[in-house]
């Protein structure tokens, strides 16, 4: 091998390592530095007003009522809302797909909820409401909820106007929700919300909430969803008077929520009656568990496969989303290129060869472009180094023997090509045809097998 086609395949991997240093260290950088969780809370505890969550209140008891009329887009199309809700109970939850705190564990625990109780009562239904409507469309909703498999016709995701869905789930439900703004707002972090769902009865009563977050809360509300315990009721009215029996000058302690809850704004000291909860408790705890606790921030390496897919197409912006479409685009380009430039050799189309194999090259420096483009996209808003394969055993097995070669043959396409490219410009025509014979089939598996990787990779089924 020359040195000219030896130092521009080392330029070019220099640009790859480059990249892939600069994404590590950025990602390293953001493990030393404060988690978000933990940046909020050392911010709140040095200033009087914090930074995001609910400012100072109390949590009371309320007189239960139904739930007013509702209607709002579903994702499948359509609108759907009370009218189609009384007379079942049903269970909501609140999140938003661009979540990166805890709203992929509270979905997956309606998901496990929904799978439960659907062989032993047909009538449940579950409705998960976006807090995050600005974003959240009805085909990203669509997209968000396909990763969970749902029963359409018995869990319905809704979006609609932002102030409404805020409005409604804040006022009738008792669930706090809040759009962040200003430093409060990260990525990921755009609206601070309750990791509460709600259960209503067939009158579209709230009777009770369950931190999704908490499994034994979930499991106690399986056991009611299934008859293994009794459904709650509706509790008396609340009323607060003074002592002297009239309701003015009522004077009520207020205790400030503590810093670290501002991701479950609920939690307060001491034991609360939540707002919506009535008959058997079943609202936060008095202390909070350290798994529950660890589970607000969720690293990817904690989550399940579908969760980290999930989490994925939550946070990746729309651009970086269209890039593995882009990549196996070109993939599949340069394959077309590389099979007419053999096939033009063969016909003794000299002219046409070159051109489709210099088009190749500059395909796949493209290629290359747009590949180190979306990691760095994986690892700067999801904290990914890839994206998971959500395949079976068996699956899996074939896709890490495509992708193993696939990798070790990628590192030798630069020198190969520049090489082979140096020969024929150099008129080498021996050395040329005797590299090319070792060079095209491994540039041309390396093409092939990028784009079936993408396609087991976005649109295998998931096991």
């Amino acid at each position: 091998m020359s040195l000219q086609a030896t130092i521009a395949g080392a330029f070019l991997w220099s640009v790859v390592i480059v990249v892939l240093a600069l994404i590590w260290r950025q990602r390293a950088s953001s493990h030393g530095s404060l988690h978000p969780r933990e940046q909020v809370s050392a911010e709140a505890a040095q200033s009087d007003t914090p930074l995001s969550g609910p400012p100072p209140a109390i949590t009371l008891s309320f007189p239960s009522k139904r739930i007013a009329d509702f209607e709002f887009d579903e994702c499948m199309g359509g609108r759907f809302g009370m009218k189609q809700l009384l007379g079942r109970p049903w269970v909501a939850s609140f999140v938003f797909t661009r979540c990166i705190t805890t709203c992929p564990t509270i979905t997956l625990a309606m998901k496990q909820l929904h799978d439960r109780v659907i062989q032993h009562d047909p009538d449940v239904m579950f409705v998960t409401m976006t807090v995050d409507s600005k974003h959240d469309t009805a085909t990203i909703l669509q997209r968000y909820s396909e990763t969970y498999s749902p029963d359409r016709n018995r869990w319905k995701f809704l979006t609609g106007e932002m102030d409404a869905m805020h409005g409604l789930i804040v006022r009738d439900f008792g669930i706090y929700v809040k759009e962040n703004i200003g430093a409060q707002r990260r990525p990921g972090l755009e609206v601070a919300h309750s990791n509460k769902v709600v259960l209503i009865n067939t009158e579209g009563i709230p009777v009770g909430t369950f931190l999704a977050t908490d499994p034994a809360q979930m499991a106690n509300l399986a056991r009611i969803l299934t008859g293994k315990k009794s459904f709650p009721q509706p509790g008396p009215p609340l009323r607060v008077s003074r002592v002297d029996r009239t309701g003015a000058g009522l004077d009520v302690e207020l205790r400030p929520i503590a810093p670290d809850d501002v991701t479950d704004p609920e939690k307060t000291p001491g034991k609360a009656v939540d707002a919506t909860q009535s008959g058997e408790d079943s609202g936060d705890s008095d202390s909070t568990s350290s798994a529950a606790d660890k589970s607000l921030f969720p690293h990817p390496s904690t989550l399940s496969i579908p969760q980290r897919l999930a989490r994925i197409d939550s946070l990746l912006p729309q651009w970086a989303h269209r890039l593995p479409v882009a990549n196996a685009l070109l993939n599949g380009t340069s394959t077309a290129l590389l099979t007419l430039g053999w096939f033009a050799i063969r016909k003794k189309r000299v002219t046409l060869h070159r051109n489709a194999m210099i088009a190749a090259f500059v395909i796949s420096i493209v290629f290359l472009g747009s590949y180190l483009t979306s990691h760095w996209a994986l690892a700067e808003y999801t904290e990914e180094r890839g994206r998971p394969f959500g395949g079976g055993t068996a699956a899996t097995w074939i896709y890490r023997l495509i992708l193993w070669p696939h990798i070790i043959l990628a590192a030798t396409v630069p020198f190969f090509a520049v090489r082979v490219l140096h020969h024929a410009f150099r008129k080498r025509w021996q050395k040329h045809r005797r590299l090319a014979r070792i060079a095209f089939p491994v540039w041309m598996y390396v093409s092939v097998t990028g784009v079936v990787i993408y396609a087991m990779l976005y649109h295998w089924p998931s096991a």
